[in-house]
């Protein structure tokens, strides 16, 4: 086999090479980036995070705390004066409407009302832009907020007895029902809350508007996880319970094996030629095998090499079977030519350990044995064995 040319070894290796890479950079992204956390998570730096909102109604002075359920009481029960609900996702919505009549102020971003039925009768697109809102409504505690931009939103049509504000189209974006003591503000949409967002417009001041009118306002922010039901009970898959670490690491695994296969799959590179064995003609074996056993002097070798040779030929001239026997072999020779059997059968096996004299005879009779089976039996003059 032709050694390979040193110039082609780094394009052989080269699929190792990028394979490496690939682990190399994988292991980066899952070292340098942090979990982002979900969408709308009080605890994300994020743009789709709300943590600047966090931030904004603690620097005014209200008392905020993250949750993951609805307080079981409201304001006269010892509960937070506002609840901020991110996304409603609640199956029930009797544990809000409760928060409500017992003098809660309930703002839903994003997700059907509790107390109000609402339908979208539009979004707060104009068009293909997405511009501001204006207030448009005579609600005391928004009076300091004109303007507000809310990206991807709905707007509802107000009930009788509710109050929209911040129009666009056929319906409001904002929409607040009192109920008893209690008030429901319904948000087309999470958006304008974001830390992307929440610096446009007039939104931060919105904000805190509706959670924090007054310094010592004690709010309670409902993260995008809410829950609700006993543990083991939720709708989440196995997948969407690992981290985004170990999802990318599945990732590279999966990047790995196709290259591994890509690679193992072709054959890359031209065909290397290989050196053709010597070949000799078959004069040259026998000869070169007979010089052998001339120099080793292996008489009982040759003698057998020889007597095995006829046995093979006659075997096969007469039509007999493989494991036909020697006294077979010979009774058949003897029935087609004018050979004896005792002499075919003393040509088939012996003698065992010849001398020189003996071997050169036991070639000569058996190349007799060999013509007399070739020639036919009506052919004038017989051949004997000598």
């Amino acid at each position: 086999m032709i050694a390979p040319d040193r110039r082609e070894l780094p394009r052989r290796y080269w699929p190792v090479a990028l394979l490496i890479v690939v682990l190399l950079a994988g292991m980066a992204l899952v070292a340098r980036q942090p979990d982002p956390g979900l969408p709308l998570d009080p605890a994300s730096a994020q743009p789709d995070g709300t943590k600047a909102l966090v931030e904004i109604l603690r620097a005014v002075g209200a008392s905020v705390e993250v949750v993951d359920r609805v307080p079981r009481g409201g304001p006269s029960s010892g509960g937070p004066d506002t609840l901020l609900v991110l996304v409603n996702n609640l199956p029930d919505p009797e544990p809000l409407r409760s928060y409500v009549r017992q003098g809660g102020r309930l703002v839903i971003a994003s997700g059907p009302p509790a107390v109000a039925k609402l339908e979208p009768v539009g979004s707060t697109a104009f068009g293909l832009v997405d511009s501001p809102l204006a207030r448009d409504c005579d609600l005391p505690a928004l009076v300091d907020a004109s303007r507000v931009r809310a990206p991807d939103g709905l707007v509802y049509e107000p009930p009788a007895t509710a109050v929209g504000c911040f129009p666009r189209g056929g319906g409001s974006w904002l929409i607040a029902t009192a109920n008893g003591t209690g008030t429901e503000v319904v948000l087309g949409g999470a958006g304008a809350l974001t830390n992307g967002v929440i610096g446009a417009a007039d939104n931060a001041v919105l904000a805190v508007a509706l959670l924090a009118p007054q310094a010592g306002t004690e709010v309670a922010v409902v993260g995008p996880d809410l829950r609700t039901d006993p543990a083991g009970s939720g709708g989440q898959s196995l997948l969407d319970l690992l981290s985004r670490s170990v999802r990318l690491m599945l990732l590279q695994l999966a990047v790995a094996f196709l290259l591994v296969v890509a690679w193992r799959a072709r054959r890359l590179g031209r065909p290397v030629s290989e050196a053709q064995q010597v070949q000799l003609e078959g004069s040259e074996l026998v000869t070169a095998v007979g010089n052998l056993l001339q120099q080793t002097r292996a008489r009982r070798s040759a003698s057998q090499l020889l007597r095995d040779d006829l046995r093979r030929g006659l075997v096969q001239r007469l039509g007999l079977t493989r494991d036909a026997s020697a006294e077979q072999t010979a009774g058949a020779v003897a029935a087609r030519t004018t050979l004896p059997a005792d002499d075919v059968l003393a040509v088939l096996t012996g003698p065992i350990d010849p001398d020189d004299a003996q071997l050169v005879a036991l070639a000569q009779r058996i190349q007799d044995v060999r013509r007399a089976v070739e020639t036919p039996l009506s052919s004038p003059g017989g051949v004997r064995v000598r």
